[in-house]
């Protein structure tokens, strides 16, 4: 589940099939180990699609979410997930389009939105989102994402940063092989 809450950061696309991509560095902080760990990668968001996290320093296995199902991606294999996570699938799509589409009522079900200029703190109300996140602060600049910054339930923290943002035309995201 952690996982998926970086799609999160893919805030206000305008229109369908209206993309955001770029690069990210993550930094997450795990409390009990006291380490960070530096993930860097690229990302594309496309509204009513779907959603790429590909990491490439230090791993190269990143995960690939649309409005039909997901997969992992390891190298050039997209590797399905297995049917019975379909449920949480179709849910966490949802969200993440929500988040995508700024569709704040949508976003509202499952958490309590505080918003500034250019920032919104989220906070789940949600039973299952609480055993996962504590708060999730979403930031933009030029209205593109710009920092996602994860509180979650363990005490663990990811600062995700967002490099080279751009919008582009539309793009093709899918599992099939």
């Amino acid at each position: 589940m952690k996982k998926w809450i970086f799609f999160f950061c893919f805030l206000a696309l305008p229109a369908m099939g209206e993309s955001l991509q770029g690069s990210f560095i993550q930094k997450k902080t795990l409390v009990d180990m006291d380490i960070t760990i530096t993930t860097k990668g690229y990302f594309e968001a496309v509204s009513n699609v779907g959603f790429l996290w590909q990491p490439t320093s230090p791993s190269g296995s990143g995960v690939l979410l649309t409005s039909t199902g997901a997969c992992q991606i390891r190298e050039t294999q997209k590797i399905p997930f297995p049917e019975t996570a379909a449920p949480i699938v179709k849910t966490l799509y949802n969200l993440f389009n929500a988040a995508l589409t700024a569709d704040e009522t949508s976003l509202q079900n499952a958490f309590h939105v505080k918003k500034n200029a250019d920032e919104w703190q989220l906070t789940p109300q949600d039973e299952a989102l609480k055993t996962v996140i504590q708060t999730l602060t979403l930031k933009w600049s030029d209205e593109r994402p710009s920092e996602v910054v994860i509180k979650e339930a363990s005490g663990d923290i990811s600062h995700i940063q967002f490099q080279n943002v751009t919008k582009g035309g539309n793009h093709a995201l899918s599992c099939e092989r």
